[in-house]
């Protein structure tokens, strides 16, 4: 007879006896390789900034992005994530940019708003660099907001003083479904904002390995800092995008191609029955090729 049951024959009740032991609990569900490979971290709050900066980089180190160095400059700033709903992807991340710049704060509807009055969109959408830096300067008309072309996106050491001194860059792309920098021909077409930057030490400017990077906020010390770590390869760049709260890491040159990919209106939406404003030349004229830079007033 079993220690933990037993039946009365006379009833033919089956009675409980004491508890044995509980069973073990079941394994930890399985981590996708996608999820292994993810270079995006949720940024929850300016505590935690750091810590995911941290972690982003580390995952970077891991997977050998930056050419063997595990060594070098991180310049960052917390911003807080502003969701998107619709297609207001370069609203919302106007919206964040002016967050940094501005005391008073300002929703996306307000911004929205404006860009209606102006008739530079209908539903949210910014396919005009320029109309964005023209809607940028009607609420920071004390901040310059500087139209850059993709040879300077495309030069490390431009963009890493630009982040160091304080700078923001808001710059249109190609999203994959990760949100990531795509090459699709203009199609899905996004905005984000570039928060900051990961400098690997170039082997030549480290005689040994340090296997740490440093980090720092932007500013004075982090612009006198940085030329000890330029030029360098493999620059990845921080970014925030109003579709997703992950704080992303991308190769910065991978950001340019996406950048100079900017030829054609998605023609799904151009079929629908939604009316865009889409500038003359399309967004070869109004996106390919150009990206805002918020400069600092430090």
């Amino acid at each position: 007879m079993s220690l933990n049951t037993f039946v009365e024959r006379n009833n033919g009740t089956h009675q409980q006896g004491p508890a044995g032991p509980a069973p073990p609990p079941p394994p930890p569900p399985a981590v996708r390789d996608s999820e292994k490979r993810r270079s995006s971290l949720k940024n929850c709050d300016a505590d935690s900034h750091e810590s995911t900066v941290e972690k982003l980089t580390q995952r970077l180190v891991d997977w050998n992005s930056f050419g063997g160095s595990a060594s070098g400059l991180v310049i960052s700033r917390y911003v807080q994530h502003i969701p998107q709903v619709g297609p207001k992807c370069g609203i919302v991340a106007l919206n964040m940019a002016l967050s940094i710049f501005l005391e008073k704060e300002i929703c996306v509807e307000e911004i929205l708003q404006v860009a209606r009055e102006r008739r530079y969109t209908n539903h949210g959408e910014m396919f005009s660099a320029e109309n964005l830096r023209l809607l940028a300067l009607n609420f920071t008309p004390h901040i310059e907001v500087q139209m850059i072309n993709s040879e300077q996106l495309r030069d490390g050491s431009f963009i890493a003083t630009s982040i160091a001194a304080g700078d923001v860059l808001l710059v249109p792309y190609d999203s994959a479904r990760n949100f990531s920098p795509e090459c699709l021909r203009g199609h899905k077409a996004h905005w984000a904002i570039i928060t900051g930057i990961i400098i690997p030490l170039s082997e030549k400017l480290c005689a040994q390995p340090l296997h740490n990077f440093k980090s720092m906020e932007p500013g004075p010390a982090a612009l006198a800092e940085v030329a000890n770590y330029l030029p360098s390869n493999f620059i990845h760049v921080l970014a925030l995008q109003g579709k997703s709260r992950l704080l992303s890491a991308w190769p910065l040159l991978a950001l340019a191609a996406s950048n100079e990919n900017l030829f054609q209106f998605d023609p799904e939406r151009e079929a629908s029955d939604l009316e865009y404003i889409v500038p003359e030349g399309g967004l070869r004229q109004g996106l390919c090729g150009k990206a805002l830079l918020f400069k600092s007033t430090n």
